[in-house]
């Protein structure tokens, strides 16, 4: 690993410390974001800024708990590869994805931005939470 990207890996990291916090918070932003940022969501679904920021709407970040990541650095851009377990709420109901996910960061006057996100479900992982199968959310709705 180079110093610079060395540097680039702390700094990638430390941003994407502080995004997660705030996800996790509910005072999340969208500063970040490249002013033409694009993502596909979980669903395979292309996404605005806008679109990214609605979403805030329907879920509640309970927990991300990254489980590993790593930077690579290309110039002016930087690839940030993560996988995480994604604990939520959407529409009120708790619910679960464990996701690898792409970011690419590009730097503009110095700052990096996101201008791109990826996010890839490990098949199987969506719905619910680890350790609670159907039968035992049926029988809490009672």
């Amino acid at each position: 690993m180079t110093a610079d990207t060395g540097d680039a890996e702390r700094t990638l990291f430390a941003l994407q410390d502080s995004i997660v916090a705030a996800m996790v918070a509910g005072t999340g932003t969208t500063s970040y974001l490249t002013g033409d940022w694009q993502g596909v969501n979980l669903n395979g679904t292309p996404m605005s800024a806008a679109g990214f920021e609605g979403q805030d709407r329907v879920m509640v970040y309970d927990s991300i708990q990254i489980i590993d990541r790593n930077v690579r650095l290309y110039g002016e851009t930087a690839a940030l590869r993560w996988h995480a377990n994604f604990y939520v709420q959407v529409n009120g109901q708790p619910s679960f994805a464990e996701m690898r996910i792409l970011d690419v960061y590009v730097r503009q006057d110095g700052r990096w931005l996101n201008d791109l996100t990826q996010v890839t479900p490990i098949f199987g992982t969506v719905g619910n939470p680890p350790g609670q199968t159907v039968e035992q959310e049926d029988s809490t709705r009672g």
